[in-house]
């Protein structure tokens, strides 16, 4: 997953692992006599395999008669790849009786410890199988003449440094360009 230097290199990266969640407490606030229930539900889950720790997420949720979805922020702690810190996913998901979805991103810059600067896509799947979830990790890679700088407490940035020969107005916009 990483390089000698510790940056990210190489092709996106897919991990995943099974989670239990440990814990549901729903909290319904909107239950009209037509239309969908609306409730703020605290999950807390497990994870194994290329995850290992535990999360804490805070749900908005729509149940209807006939479809659900819901919204989430969750942060995690444990290990990644190996890897420790926490780290926040946003994630969701629809389901309509017959097909379901889930999308999702890990929140940028929410990364700690050895998760710092963890960039990419989560979803979470359920099925006979059991629970689910997938990420697939942005590659970071370090390009001549780039050198991390700190832009504020922890807020990491790219910021261009001067490449010998070139000529002054012209940036680097990929590699190799």
């Amino acid at each position: 997953m990483t390089d000698a230097a510790g940056a990210h290199a190489g092709p996106d990266v897919e991990l995943t692992a099974t989670f239990e969640v440990t814990g549901w407490e729903e909290i319904p606030y909107d239950e009209p006599a037509q239309g969908p229930k609306l409730s703020r539900v605290t999950v807390h889950k497990q994870f194994r395999g290329a995850l290992e720790g535990e999360s804490t997420a805070e749900l908005l949720t729509a149940v209807a008669a006939s479809g659900r979805g819901y919204v989430a922020s969750e942060g995690f702690s444990g290990t990644v790849d190996g890897r420790r810190g926490t780290v926040v996913f946003q994630h969701g998901g629809l389901d309509d009786g017959r097909d379901s979805s889930t999308f999702g991103q890990i929140v940028p810059g929410s990364g700690t410890g050895e998760l710092e600067g963890l960039a990419g896509q989560i979803t979470y799947q359920h099925d006979e199988s059991g629970a689910r979830v997938t990420l697939r990790l942005r590659t970071t890679l370090d390009y001549p003449g780039v050198t991390r700088v700190r832009a504020g407490p922890g807020r990491p940035r790219r910021q261009p440094r001067p490449i010998a020969g070139a000529r002054p107005g012209i940036r680097r916009s990929s590699p190799g360009g």
